[in-house]
């Protein structure tokens, strides 16, 4: 018997659509998705799991957990948003564990002219992204091994 994922779906640079149910396609559409982030009209990826009872198409807009990453196959960055229990929206980027106690001074680039600056502990390859979003899938959560580096909104609402 193939083993299942939660239902969730993908969206990169615009595009939306489901991700397979059976985990080893899941896994392998990830791997392939992060592989071309970089490419043209390719730099971003949100991926979010699609509660029992919803429908696909009313997704959009939702308070639900996402994960997204922004770059390319070989320097992205990844956050994780999410509702917190007073209503607002927390959004964390990923790292390994370190300091942030100084300035984040690594640039990532994506949407040909969107800047975000990291730490160099919170640069990920698309292999270890492939990691971290199959994770993502399966529990709802990053992977606890994650450092999450609490990231200031400008406003409360959804990014």
């Amino acid at each position: 018997m193939t083993a299942e994922v939660p239902r969730a779906q993908y969206t990169s640079n615009g595009s939306r659509t489901t991700l397979s149910r059976f985990a080893e396609s899941a896994d392998r559409t990830l791997g392939r998705l992060l592989s071309m982030l970089g490419q043209p009209d390719r730099s971003t990826l949100v991926v979010e799991r699609i509660p029992d009872g919803v429908h696909f198409d009313d997704m959009p807009g939702r308070d639900d957990p996402f994960l997204q990453a922004a770059g390319t196959a070989e320097a992205m960055t990844i956050e994780w948003g999410r509702r917190r229990d007073d209503g607002s929206w927390s959004v964390a980027t990923l790292g390994r564990e370190g300091d942030s106690s100084d300035a984040p001074d690594v640039a990532i680039a994506f949407n040909a002219n969107g800047v975000l600056l990291v730490h160099r502990r919170e640069v990920f390859d698309a292999d270890e992204a492939a990691g971290v979003f199959k994770h993502f899938v399966r529990t709802g959560n990053p992977p606890a091994q994650y450092q999450l580096r609490e990231l200031s909104l400008a406003s409360e609402q959804k990014p």
